[in-house]
């Protein structure tokens, strides 16, 4: 018999999930600070990328007009001259 869905798991914060790992684990603090830094860098990574996929087809005037980043402009500005240069070798061949 299966109880688990009569019982919820427990939840705890992510400081005392912290706490409880490193006590587990014997992991030192500074170990997971290292581990918290890296996860922080990837999540910045992937939203980076997601923006850059749901920015990916619009033309960068119009980026500029709703107020995007510079780094989106630069972006959108580096794929359209990527474009431009694929088309040129297209036409050419």
């Amino acid at each position: 018999m299966n109880n688990s869905a009569a019982h919820p798991a427990l939840r705890f914060s992510p400081a005392a999930a912290g706490r409880i790992s490193a006590t587990a684990t014997g992991r030192s603090d500074s170990t997971l600070a290292k581990l918290r830094a890296l996860w922080q860098e990837h999540r910045e990574r992937v939203h980076c990328a997601r923006a850059q996929a749901a920015f990916a087809e619009i033309d960068a005037h119009t980026l500029k007009d709703i107020g995007a980043p510079d780094w989106i402009l630069a972006e959108a500005s580096q794929r359209a001259g990527n474009r431009d240069v694929r088309m040129l070798d297209l036409y050419r061949s």
